[in-house]
Parts: structure tokens; C-alpha cells; sequence
């Protein structure tokens, strides 16, 4: 095995320079994504009120109206899929950005938007297999908490549809029945977090390495099981450092705005949010790749030692 695998701290501190160094690109394509997706719920509100023609949009009958046309909801819909879309191919772009930096040969964000355009089909199918392996294995914790949320509208006396069918079948299982339902759901459960974490990577290798489909969830897995603790750990960790980083800088930063008008501390606390946002996700594409890096650059000293 190689004996010089990076460490978390070694892992930090390279993805800093490799994020400040690529943040121009990066603020270019976050400003394009937010402009298109504002016009995209801008163009949906303008149709949606054509199709309301209501005197008053925002009143409750009007909106209640609006969702039974079905004009409308075939509109969000789509809407919805613009948006997922939108997502996918600035997260793309972004490890474009990311990889072209590191490899000394940047890209603009245009070319980038360009590169993630001719990938996105196989992104999506990576995605999407990813998707329905996992729905197998939580498909028992949804049905678990599709039941706490009717009981809850029972006990609210909010429920406006009839559940009655669906909690009748479970309230009348077997009690054994349900005690082994709750085991295959923790069970289940458990799995499904196992299998999440080995195919993290199965998007990434798409990017980088052009795997596709099935093949791309088995490069994902073959190099995270081998270092599954490792990740696992890295990220919780990162995700701790962002919570504690995140909660110190609300605090300082109510305190520095305690003197201003509320309405431009609520505007100003908003900015820094969405500016904030933007920090952070950029430097987790930049950890994720180098982490993605590191595995494989750990894989590849594994083959030729074994050679």
C-alpha cells in the first residue's frame, strides 16, 4: 500500500489555493445559473397568471385554483425539471472549472457550460441508476415515514385526503409483522447509507474519467470500499468544520449588523448567505475532486505495486 496518502489537513489546505484559483470561473457560472433560473420562475409566474386570469393572484382561492388547473401543473413540472437540470449542469461545469485549473490548462466558464452540455446525458443516467439502487433500500423507510406524516395530519385533523385505505392495511398487520417490518427498515436503512456512500463518486468519474453508466457505479465503489472509513470520516469532519464555521459567522455577523435598520440587516444577511453558499460549494467541489484524485492516484500505486 502507499505510504503517502494526504490527510485531512493536507487535503484542506490544497483545496483552498485550488478554489481561490478557480473562484472568477466559478462566480461566472453561479451568476449565469441564478440569472437563467430566475428568468426560467419569472416566465413560469408570467404564465401561470395568464392561465389563472384571476383578479387577485395572491389571494388563497385564486392559488387553490391554480393548483387543480392543470395547465399550471404541467407548467411547475417543467419548471421543476429546468431547475434540476440547471443544477446538474452547473455542478458539471463547476468540476470542469476545477479539473482544467488543477491540470494547468484552465477553461472559460462558456466552454465549461459547453463540455458539461455534451456529458449531461450520461451524468444524468449515472444519476439516475444511483437513484433507484438507493429507492430499494430506503423504499421501506419512506413507506415508514409516509406513515408518521398521515398519522400527524390525523391527530392535526388537517388531512383533506382520505388515508384511511393505506393506514388501515398497516394498523391491522400482525404485530410480528410490523416488528419485522421495523427490522428490515433500520436494516434496510443502514444498507442503503452504505451503498449512498460508495456511489458518491459514480458522477465524478463520469466527469473526469467518461465512465458511463453501470461502469461508473462500479469505479465508484472499487475505489471508495477500500477507503470507506476514510471518507466517510473526512466528510463528516468537513461537514462539522462548515457547521461550527457557519454558526460562528452568524453570530459575528448579527453582532457587527445589530446597529443597522432591520430591513438592510434582513438584505445584508441575505447577500452574505447566498455569497457564503457559493464560498462553500465551491470549495467542496474542490475537496471532492482532490479527495477523487487521491483515491485513484492511491489505486493506481496499488496496481503497479501488485504488478
Amino acid at each position: 500500500m502507499p505510504d503517502n496518502k494526504k490527510n485531512l489537513g493536507q487535503l484542506l489546505s490544497s483545496s483552498l489555493p485550488l478554489t481561490v484559483a478557480s473562484l472568477g470561473r466559478l462566480f461566472v457560472i453561479f451568476l449565469l445559473t441564478a440569472v437563467t433560473l430566475l428568468v426560467i420562475f419569472a416566465v413560469f409566474w408570467i404564465l401561470a397568471l395568464v392561465l389563472m386570469r384571476a383578479d387577485n393572484p395572491q389571494s388563497s382561492s385564486a392559488l387553490r385554483e391554480a393548483m387543480r388547473n392543470p395547465q399550471i401543473i404541467v407548467l411547475g413540472i417543467f419548471c421543476i425539471l429546468g431547475w434540476v437540470m440547471l443544477a446538474f449542469l452547473s455542478g458539471i461545469a463547476a468540476i470542469k472549472i476545477i479539473q482544467s485549473v488543477d491540470e494547468q490548462i484552465p477553461i472559460g466558464p462558456i466552454t465549461a457550460i459547453q463540455e458539461a452540455a455534451g456529458i449531461f446525458s450520461a451524468y444524468l443516467w449515472a444519476s439516475i441508476l444511483v437513484f433507484i439502487r438507493l429507492l430499494f433500500w430506503f423504499f421501506p423507510f419512506l413507506i415508514t415515514i409516509g406513515y408518521a406524516v398521515m398519522q400527524a395530519l390525523r391527530s392535526l385533523n388537517r388531512n383533506s385526503l382520505d388515508p384511511s385505505p393505506f393506514m388501515g392495511i398497516i394498523e391491522n398487520l400482525p404485530i410480528g409483522v410490523k416488528v419485522a417490518f421495523g427490522i428490515a427498515t433500520v436494516t434496510m436503512t443502514i444498507a442503503g447509507i452504505v451503498f449512498m456512500t460508495l456511489y458518491a463518486y459514480s458522477a465524478l468519474s463520469v466527469v473526469l474519467d467518461q465512465k458511463r453508466g453501470i461502469e461508473a457505479l462500479a469505479y465508484s465503489k472499487k475505489m471508495i470500499k477500500p477507503n470507506f472509513w476514510r471518507f466517510t470520516g473526512y466528510w463528516a469532519l468537513l461537514v462539522i468544520l462548515f457547521l461550527i464555521i457557519t454558526a460562528i459567522g452568524e453570530f459575528m455577523g448579527k453582532l457587527i449588523l445589530l446597529q443597522m435598520p432591520s430591513t438592510l440587516i434582513s438584505a445584508l444577511l441575505k447577500l452574505f448567505s447566498h455569497l457564503f453558499s457559493f464560498l462553500t460549494s465551491s470549495y467542496f467541489v474542490s475537496f471532492s475532486y482532490l479527495l477523487y484524485r487521491e483515491f485513484q492516484k492511491e489505486k493506481s500505486s496499488v496496481v503497479e505495486e501488485a504488478k
